[in-house]
């Protein structure tokens, strides 16, 4: 997440056997990370509304 600039540790690469671990494809981790992150606004703005 760190190379979203999300978060304060060191970017690094996650590594494969943790993908594996949790039975997860890194490019569908990869696109759903990139389609929260496209909504980030409008996710803001609903959070907005139950403040």
């Amino acid at each position: 997440m760190r190379h979203h600039a999300i978060g304060d540790a060191p970017p690094e690469e996650i590594p494969l056997p943790l993908y594996q671990r949790y039975g997860l494809d890194p490019v569908k981790v990869a696109a759903a990370i990139d389609k929260v992150l496209a909504a980030a606004e409008d996710i803001r703005k609903m959070a907005d509304h139950f403040q």
